[in-house]
């Protein structure tokens, strides 16, 4: 009986979901095109493997809504979905009080960087203070938890004078959180020379309240530090500098030069950083990392090390995005990342399809950069193909693995996307 009734359920969803469709386009066709601009729905039905609270893993059905609205500078987007298999439905993506961060994907105000405020509470994918030494692309998604999101936060102010930057992990129980403070300091004495108004000063102070996952004692990880920047050429070359400190443990400093232009007459954009980093033992750039989750507590250096971090970033034609960084140091193995992303523009030119793939490749300690199969490694990737106009299949994977040995840790999942 529990069976029939989950497949009612589902059809009674379906024909909501179209069903508001039709009602909204035929009902209130005298509604503006700006105003359908900023409200869409996608759908999405299929499979997807995920752990339950017993630690196995195992296969549910998912119909989901995803609502979107945007005006203005404010945005918003809601995931409401639903799991079942055989054993019913999936009670633990709603059984807590905060499980509502399940529903809400997003919401934001403006983008990072934006004058006067930036806010964005949800998932946090690219998190970052200042230029990353502390806190940098920091994820706030949970480990073995991928059915399961937290309300992540960042709010920012950027004044003419000073700013501000903060995040939390989960406004519900913050417990990685920490912020950034800075001036400009010839601004706020109202001096008046052209090229150091632009000078910036900060400070910097992060924490995690629980560290090691195994370990329930009061180990709290403190980082902070200070930072200045001074750009030369506008956003093409700006020089910075960065010292930080783990409380009760190492420091280390960084140098460098960032920057970004278009190149050519081409819509290329292309960014850089480059940078020399001292570090002490017992010390770790950029603490708070997007693999930070998946693998704390962080490992901190054991000896003294001076080196070398390095990114480079480039988008082509609107379509093509990659960007890879490169760390290394005199007595130690290199950190390598990569994200590639291909959008479907050119292929519904060329192949008459809509066909887009991105890929994400995280990896510390590579001693062999040829070999993904360590503890150290996160590798997603995510292919869409159009079977029609509004109907779109997608296949993601998220991967790492296990400590011990070279078991992958995977969640895989295929969906059909309807969109109107």
């Amino acid at each position: 009986m529990k069976k029939y009734f989950l497949n009612l359920l589902l059809v009674m969803l379906i024909i909501f979901f179209f069903g508001s469709n039709i009602l909204t386009t035929e009902a209130f066709g005298e509604v503006s095109e700006k105003i359908e601009k900023e409200i869409t729905f996608n759908g999405s039905l299929g499979a997807v493997m995920l752990y339950d609270k017993d630690g196995e893993k195992r296969m549910y059905y998912e119909f989901s809504l995803n609502p979107e609205i945007a005006f203005w500078k404010l945005g918003m987007g809601l995931s409401l979905f639903m799991h079942w298999n055989d054993a019913g439905l999936r009670k633990e993506d709603y059984d807590k009080s905060n499980d509502i961060a399940n529903i809400i994907r997003y919401i934001r105000y403006d983008e990072k960087g934006a004058h006067p405020v930036y806010f964005r509470i949800g998932k946090l994918d690219e998190a970052t203070l200042g230029h990353g030494f502390i806190l940098g692309d920091y994820r706030n998604e949970l480990k073995n938890e991928f059915s399961k999101r937290v309300l992540g936060c960042e709010l920012d102010l950027n004044l003419e004078k000073m700013g501000l930057e903060t995040i939390a992990n989960d406004i519900a129980n913050p417990r990685v959180f920490g912020g950034r403070v800075y001036i400009y300091p010839f601004k706020i004495i109202n001096v008046t020379m052209p090229l150091l108004n632009k000078l910036t000063l900060g400070i910097t102070y992060c924490a995690d309240k629980n560290p090691d996952p195994d370990n329930t004692g009061e180990n709290s990880l403190v980082v902070y530090g200070l930072d200045a920047s001074l750009p030369i050429i506008k956003n093409i070359l700006i020089i910075y500098g960065d010292i930080a400190e783990i409380k009760d443990n190492g420091n280390g400093s960084a140098i460098g030069v960032m920057g970004n232009r278009k190149a050519g007459l081409m819509p290329i954009f292309l960014g850089y950083k480059f940078e020399y980093r001292a570090i002490e033992k017992n010390f770790s750039p950029g603490t708070f990392d997007a693999l930070y989750e998946m693998i704390r507590p962080p490992q901190l250096s054991n000896e003294d090390l001076k080196g070398y971090y390095g990114e480079l970033s480039m988008s082509m034609l609107e379509t093509i995005e990659f960007t890879m960084g490169y760390e290394d140091y005199e007595k130690n193995e290199p950190t390598i990342s990569g994200k590639l992303s291909i959008d479907d523009k050119w292929t519904q030119k060329i192949l008459k399809k809509k066909i887009s793939a991105s890929a994400t490749y995280y990896q510390t300690n590579a001693k062999d950069v040829f070999s993904i199969t360590n503890p150290n490694t996160l590798i997603t990737y995510e292919i869409k193909y159009g079977i029609s106009e509004n109907i779109t299949m997608v296949y993601t994977t998220k991967q790492t693995y296990k400590i011990d040995n070279k078991t992958p840790i995977r969640n895989t999942s295929l969906f059909t996307y309807i969109s109107f």
